[in-house]
């Protein structure tokens, strides 16, 4: 593991989380302000290890820029100079995440701004990799927020403000969302890890998400495949995969932050550990897994 973040020796349960450092190791951007944000609990413990607990509060934003009067949702992390990926470069992130029994992912969207990784975030702020949580509403003619799922159908894939173009192109549409069985639980602890090979091409740019140990989708080039409703692999051609400018480089991560038409009720997740691993281009890979369709990946019992 390249790097690998945990919140038990941040203070006593109960302590608020303002902008911390790591030693070599990035920062890690986050407030709390009028009793929401993020702090340190126990309320849910994995390992025995102190968590991070981080809140919103309903109708607002949660925003990762300017912080509101209300603080900050999630956080964003700093990568250091280890972490950070330019052309061919691909990064890991695994995570051990808690969402609450009753957390609702509605947007005024459909999708809700989940792992973000931004390029360039010091200078031209040049750009969004995102994967989102797709929940359904907005998809469908006609559903309102009421009719709609409040919980995550599937995963969404996209650039926001890049100017090399969408990371994916095709007779869907922007990005078709993916339906599928491969999704997070609520109530209980849950491996997340993603997979991005960053590039300019849309030959050899990809991503790639596991959830707790197994494989749930993968867009390579110009081919996505993915585990759907049904729980079968699907495998659908076309479009085209690019998630990185020419000349720019990865250098933020951001986790939540904003959500897009405010929360719609008081609610928050639990964070015990987040680790990387990242391969420089044009070298192999060491990591210790292999899923069931022969991807390596960090998978279970790392974190």
């Amino acid at each position: 593991m390249t790097a690998l973040y945990d919140f038990n020796s941040l203070g006593a349960a109960g302590t608020a989380l303002s902008d911390f450092s790591v030693a070599n190791s990035g920062q890690f951007q986050m407030v709390t302000k009028g009793g929401y944000g993020s702090y340190t609990s126990n309320a849910q413990q994995r390992g025995g290890r102190l968590s991070l607990r981080s809140t919103i509060k309903s109708g607002t934003e949660g925003y990762g820029d300017v912080v509101d009067t209300t603080g900050r949702f999630g956080f964003n992390l700093l990568l250091p100079t280890t972490l950070r990926c330019t052309e061919g470069d691909t990064l890991h992130m695994i995570m051990a995440i808690y969402f609450d029994s009753d957390f609702d992912t509605h947007t005024n969207t459909g999708i809700l701004k989940f792992i973000r990784f931004l390029a360039d975030s010091a200078g031209s702020n040049y750009g969004h990799i995102d994967h989102h949580i797709v929940n359904g509403y907005g998809y469908i003619e006609g559903d309102t927020p009421a009719a709609s799922p409040n919980w995550q159908t599937g995963w969404f894939y996209g650039n926001e403000s890049d100017s090399s173009g969408y990371v994916w192109q095709s007779g869907y549409g922007y990005l078709q969302a993916i339906r599928s069985t491969r999704v997070m639980p609520k109530g209980q602890w849950t491996i997340v890890e993603f997979r991005q090979k960053f590039s300019s091409s849309s030959t050899t740019a990809s991503r790639t998400t596991w959830i707790d140990g197994q494989f749930a989708a993968d867009f390579t080039g110009n081919t996505k495949t993915y585990i759907d409703e049904s729980g079968s692999l699907v495998t659908l051609n076309g479009g085209a995969c690019a998630n990185l400018g020419a000349g720019h480089t990865i250098d933020l991560m951001r986790l939540f932050t904003y959500w897009n038409g405010n929360a719609p009720k008081d609610q928050g997740f639990y964070l015990d550990r987040i680790g990387f691993y990242r391969i420089p281009s044009g070298q192999s890979d060491a990591l210790p897994n292999t899923d069931a369709y022969g991807n390596k990946f960090i998978g279970l019992g790392v974190i």
